[in-house]
């Protein structure tokens, strides 16, 4: 949300940007879903007013020849994270993702945000959150290859203090003879012992 409001919207206060907010934003959201389908990037050409110009000034966007992208991986993560969280249909956006695992990091921000904001509701909509998002990466595993599986358990670890989360799923960590706590403990050994990032997360 907060990069959304003071780097692509620009309008959250201290100088405004090139192009009105909508507008920095439409675009954005524009990209995010060309993103989805090609690795090449987009005309953009439903971009409208300055916004273009803008995002590329301030270095959101780069341009190469007639087609743009976003100007660092982590802004492409954001932007994607953020248009799965808009859609109910990211199973079927997923789908058809032109080399699937570029987009791991995305996948993972978005169930990231998922879980936390379900624990703010309830165990229940933490659990219900946290079964969908073990269903989809199995189907994104059977897509693209197993390493999508440890992709829940990492948005958990990842989150500030993942403690509350941890003891609110505690009980379906522990069915069918504790499987998914195995995983969960083989994911933080190697989130521990590994050194180096490996390529798209």
């Amino acid at each position: 949300v907060r990069l959304r409001e003071h780097v692509v919207r620009r309008d959250s206060g201290g100088r405004a940007g090139l192009g009105s907010p909508h507008d920095r934003a439409h675009t954005c959201r524009v990209l995010a879903e060309e993103s989805l389908r090609t690795a090449t990037g987009s005309a953009l050409e439903s971009a409208v007013g300055d916004a273009v110009d803008g995002l590329v000034s301030d270095d959101v966007l780069t341009r190469h020849r007639t087609r743009y992208r976003f100007a660092h991986d982590i802004l492409l993560d954001y932007a994607v994270a953020i248009r799965l969280l808009d859609d109910d249909n990211r199973r079927e956006l997923l789908a058809g993702v032109a080399e699937l695992r570029r987009l791991l990091r995305a996948v993972r921000l978005m169930a990231q945000r998922r879980l936390g904001d379900a624990a703010g509701r309830s165990d229940g909509d933490l659990v219900r959150e946290w079964n969908y998002m073990v269903r989809l990466a199995a189907e994104l595993a059977e897509q693209d290859g197993p390493r999508w599986q440890d992709v829940p358990y990492e948005a958990l670890l990842a989150m500030s203090d993942p403690r509350p989360l941890l003891e609110m799923l505690r009980p379906t960590l522990l069915m069918q003879e504790g499987e998914q706590l195995h995983r969960l403990l083989a994911v933080t050994g190697r989130l521990a012992t590994t050194s180096e990032r490996e390529p798209h997360g």
